[in-house]
C-alpha cells in the first residue's frame, strides 16, 4: 500500500475504495449494492477490521461525503477504529501522530452529524481519439534544462495502435475510451519542414535490453517504450498537428521483431518529458514499413 501523508485518503487503498464506491453509483447502483461489492471486492473482514483499517475509514468517509447512505454497521466499525491509538509503525513522528489525530477526529465529527446533501456525481467521459493508427502526429516537446538540446524542439510521433475499453468496470458497455499508444520517431528538430524525409526513413528511438527471456529471442533485441496518450482534455491534443500517415495494415510484424513495452497513466506533460529522456538515451533502429506518407 502506498501512503503520501495522514489525512484519511492519503494513501491507495482509500483512493481505491472511494472511486470503487463513486463510480458503482454513478452507474446506478445502490448504495447497499455498492457497499457490498466494495466489501467483496477488498475482501474487508467486518469481524476483523483492524486487517485493513484504512478501507474502513475510507468506506464510512465515502459513505458520508455521498450523502446516500451511511451504513451503521461500517459507521460502527470506522468509530471503533477512530478511537485506537495511533499506529507508531506508520506515523513515527510526533507531529504526523498529532495530523493524524485530528484528520480521524474530524472524521469522527462527520459520521455523528447528518448527511450532507447528496453529491453530484458525474459519469466518466466516453473519449475518442483524434487520431487513426498509422497517423505521424507533431508534438512540440516543453522548455527544459534538463534535456537542453531538445528543450522546446518538436518530435514525431506513430500512433502504432489504439485500444479501446470501457471508461470503467462498472460502466454500460456503450461508455467507453480510445487509449493511443505510439512510439517516437529518432528525430527532433526547431520546424516540421523535414517530416515527409523523417517520416520516409522510418528511424525510430529504441533501447537495448540488458536482458531478454531465452524463450523469445536468442538475441538482445531493442525496446519500443508505447507510451499512453491521455485524452481527457482534448482541446490539449488540438495544437498537435498530423503531419502525415503511414500503412500500418500489419503493426504485428514490428511487435514480433521488438519487445514493445507500454506504460501506463501518463500525463500529457509526463509524455513529454518521457520522449525527451527516451530521445536523450536511445539509439535509432530503422524499421521497414508501409508507405503511405500525405
Amino acid at each position: 500500500m502506498g501512503s503520501w501523508g495522514t489525512s484519511i485518503f492519503a494513501n491507495d487503498t482509500a483512493c481505491d475504495v472511494r472511486g470503487m464506491y463513486e463510480e458503482l453509483l454513478c452507474y446506478g447502483h445502490t448504495p447497499e449494492d455498492a457497499e457490498q461489492q466494495v466489501l467483496q471486492e477488498l475482501e474487508m473482514d467486518i469481524d476483523d477490521p483492524e486487517n485493513d483499517p484504512d478501507a474502513w475509514l475510507a468506506l464510512a468517509a465515502t459513505e458520508w461525503r455521498c450523502g446516500r447512505k451511511l451504513s451503521e454497521d461500517v459507521r460502527k466499525v470506522a468509530l471503533t477504529l477512530i478511537d485506537q491509538p495511533a499506529s507508531s509503525e506508520l506515523w513515527e513522528t510526533e507531529k504526523q501522530k498529532v495530523n493524524r489525530r485530528k484528520a480521524l477526529d474530524r472524521l469522527r465529527e462527520q459520521l455523528n452529524a447528518p448527511l450532507p446533501r447528496p453529491k453530484r456525481l458525474k459519469p466518466l467521459p466516453v473519449i475518442h481519439s483524434p487520431w487513426n493508427v498509422g497517423d505521424v502526429v507533431a508534438l512540440r516537446l516543453p522548455e527544459n534544462d534538463k534535456y537542453p538540446a531538445l528543450s522546446g524542439k518538436y518530435a514525431l510521433i506513430l500512433i502504432t495502435e489504439i485500444r479501446t475499453c470501457k471508461v470503467s468496470r462498472y460502466a454500460p458497455a456503450d461508455r467507453t475510451e480510445d487509449i493511443p499508444y505510439f512510439s517516437t520517431y529518432y528525430w527532433w528538430g526547431d520546424d516540421l519542414s523535414q517530416c515527409s524525409e523523417i517520416i520516409a526513413q522510418a528511424s525510430f528511438a529504441a533501447l537495448r535490453k540488458r536482458s531478454v527471456d531465452t524463450d523469445i529471442c536468442a538475441s538482445p533485441q531493442k525496446l519500443f517504450q508505447a507510451f499512453q496518450l491521455r485524452l481527457d482534455e482534448m482541446d490539449l491534443y488540438a495544437k498537435h498537428p498530423i503531419v502525415g500517415h503511414v500503412n500500418m495494415a500489419d503493426i504485428a510484424s514490428v511487435c514480433s521483431q521488438y519487445r514493445y513495452d507500454h506504460s501506463y497513466g501518463l500525463s500529457e506533460m509526463a509524455t513529454l518529458l518521457s520522449i525527451q529522456h527516451w530521445l536523450t538515451h536511445a539509439e535509432p533502429v530503422s524499421l521497414s514499413i508501409g508507405q503511405e506518407v500525405q
